[in-house]
């Protein structure tokens, strides 16, 4: 069983989240006495499968489930996606794993309004003796619904595929996307940092598609166009 040194050391890409459930994955891995700090509840975590791609600290991740759970304030230094950094308090709603990142959501008492950190960019974080309610009429799913596809990423995609509306729904997780009919198909609008697996799933899709932004994602999909190419082309 790892220790929370190994943790440290390995990162939280050492287990991965798969089609597994959130807290049984976490469960299995951590030790005995971290495991009911980590028994996340739908309101603490909501994740889409896929590799953590970003190593984020384990103790923190825990620290932080801790506090939504609890119900109590979290103080933190943080690092935003231009370098500049601040300290903030918090009263954290959720945590939600995003294109191989951690995410945390909750009220910043700074900015006096809701906000979104990732969590590779939060540091010493100190949970607080003071505990709040969380806004009865506040819907974790409906917020990500609506802020994020498009948070701190270094590409904004827009792109057209020929399929419908429903069929493209069904391919992705709702959060990561915000997608609307036109033409017979469906555009699609998101943030991510890394082209190359969004393009590939694009590609899943077996339609024809219309890269508008950014000129990257064309340069990728001519990338992985010829590695095809030669793949078929190679000798066994």
């Amino acid at each position: 069983m790892l220790g929370l040194r190994g943790l440290r050391h390995l990162g939280l890409s050492a287990f991965a989240p798969s089609t597994e459930g959130a807290a049984a994955k976490l469960a299995r891995v951590l030790p005995e006495p971290l495991r009911d700090s980590i028994q996340m509840i739908e309101e603490v975590i909501g994740l889409e499968p896929g590799p953590w791609v970003v190593s984020t600290s384990a103790e923190s991740l825990i620290r932080v489930a801790t506090a939504i759970r609890g119900r109590h304030r979290l103080t933190f230094a943080y690092q935003s996606h231009e370098g500049a950094a601040s300290q903030r308090e918090i009263e954290p709603f959720g945590v939600v794993h995003m294109d191989g990142r951690w995410y945390m959501v909750g009220h910043c008492l700074m900015r006096q309004a809701l906000r979104t950190f990732r969590l590779d960019r939060v540091s010493q974080s100190e949970i607080g003796e003071e505990s709040f309610e969380r806004a009865a009429e506040f819907d974790m799913k409906a917020y990500m619904n609506r802020g994020m596809p498009f948070v701190q990423s270094r590409f904004a995609i827009e792109v057209w595929v020929n399929l419908p509306l429903a069929e493209t729904q069904s391919h992705f997780a709702l959060y990561r996307v915000s997608m609307s009919e036109e033409n017979g198909g469906t555009t699609i609008e998101c943030g991510r940092d890394q082209l190359e697996l969004f393009a590939a799933m694009l590609l899943s899709l077996g339609c024809r598609i219309v890269v508008r932004q950014p000129m990257e994602l064309k340069e990728v999909f001519a990338a992985l166009a010829k590695r095809a190419s030669d793949a078929a082309c190679a000798n066994s």
